[in-house]
């Protein structure tokens, strides 16, 4: 089987003539190649298989979550050239099912199905989620509930990448428990949280706000059909950005805010949620020193603290989804409520550098970045 991977130097340089790359990754160099394995053994007959099903991936994506795991290998690597191994990554894949357990009951050979990344606890501590760190191994052995089949007018680039955005943004979607005539801002409007937001809010006729800092955003974002668009630099604050303080002008504030990166937008946009607004946030940009930011101009903690005390806001967190929210998803897609923004598809072991620089590096990236196996 095939396995897109961070390789160590040692194997990269056996790989050089397939097309392996060195990419530098915020600042870390890191080794890419595709790598053959023997195929992942399935014994359709032994216990511990009987709930358990055997996939064959046609494509699978990343996601920011998995930017500090590639980076960990690329420095495990770079202490380590000799190491003759890899790394697989990803959490985003369709598959094919090849083979199933004698309990499986819900999924048969031949289904297309892509992961079920429900969360769920025991004693306090999460005890499931992604069901890979490693989607871009070609074969993969998945508990049958961590799968879910999926339309047949579903393409393979779509299904590649939909897993994680679309159960997150429907998760913060229905804790948000929006009311007709709420006022919403999404920020970060080009990351792919964002994008499933924006585009599953759009099917729910909401009015939607949109901050980007991405070059080139603003037009794509308009053509998906958000009219109020507002471009901000970096760390720039809302105040000082004179489309922000027109909108401001027309509307009080905001009911509710949709943010992927709370260490980045948090402290800067707080203010303008309106009594009682409810705040969402599913993740943290700083999650690896490399791609570390510092802001400018933020409110400190007990300022913020008060803030939402006085103001009665509800600030509410979110890890991934449950198995009714990547459901509810699949069929808004299936009666085109829903669309999903893919940027490229890369294929061939010659690819995989161009696939992570696509996905991590280019500012101008617009939707999932997709690398797809050769049949």
């Amino acid at each position: 089987m095939r396995n897109i991977a961070v390789i160590s130097t040692a194997l990269a340089g056996e790989y050089e003539k397939s097309g392996a790359a060195t990419v530098s990754l915020f600042g870390q160099l890191v080794n890419l190649g595709m790598v053959e394995s023997e195929d992942t053994a399935f014994d359709a007959g032994c216990s511990a298989n009987e709930y358990h099903v055997l996939v064959r991936k046609s494509a699978f994506s990343v996601n920011f979550r998995d930017l500090p795991l590639i980076l960990k290998a690329g420095e495990f690597f770079e202490k380590s050239p000799d190491s003759y191994t890899y790394f697989p990554f990803g959490s985003d894949f369709v598959a094919t099912v090849m083979a199933v357990g004698k309990g499986v009951k819900k999924l048969a050979p031949g289904d297309r199905v892509i992961p079920n990344a429900d969360i769920a606890y025991i004693n306090g501590q999460a005890v499931s989620g992604i069901p890979s760190n490693t989607a871009s191994k070609e074969i993969e052995i998945f508990p049958e509930h961590k799968l879910v089949k999926i339309p047949q007018s579903m393409p393979v680039e779509v299904a590649a990448g939909f897993s994680v955005g679309a159960q997150t943004s429907y998760s913060m979607i229905g804790k948000a428990h929006l009311k007709k005539g709420d006022k919403i801002l999404v920020t970060a409007g080009s990351s792919n949280t964002s994008l499933f937001l924006i585009n599953a809010l759009l099917g729910l006729k909401a009015d939607v706000t949109v901050l980007t800092s991405s070059p080139g955003a603003k037009e794509k974002l308009m053509k998906m059909g958000v009219e109020k668009v507002i471009e901000i630099g970096r760390n720039e604050m809302p105040a000082d950005n004179p489309q922000f303080s027109t909108l401001l002008k027309e509307q009080a504030g905001f009911d509710v805010i949709f943010d992927p990166f709370f260490d980045v937008y948090f402290p800067r946009i707080a203010i303008y949620l309106l009594p009682y607004g409810r705040y969402l946030t599913c993740g943290l940009r700083n999650q690896h020193p490399g791609v570390a930011t510092e802001g400018e101009g933020m409110i400190d903690a007990s300022s913020l603290a008060t803030l939402i005390i006085r103001n009665n806001l509800s600030v509410i967190g979110n890890c991934l989804g449950d198995t009714g929210n990547i459901r509810q998803a699949l069929n808004d897609y299936e009666n085109e409520a829903l669309k999903v923004a893919v940027d490229t598809v890369f294929s061939g072991a010659a690819s995989a550098g161009d696939f992570i620089f696509n996905t991590y590096l280019n500012q101008e990236r617009f939707g999932k970045v997709i690398f797809k196996y050769d049949t």
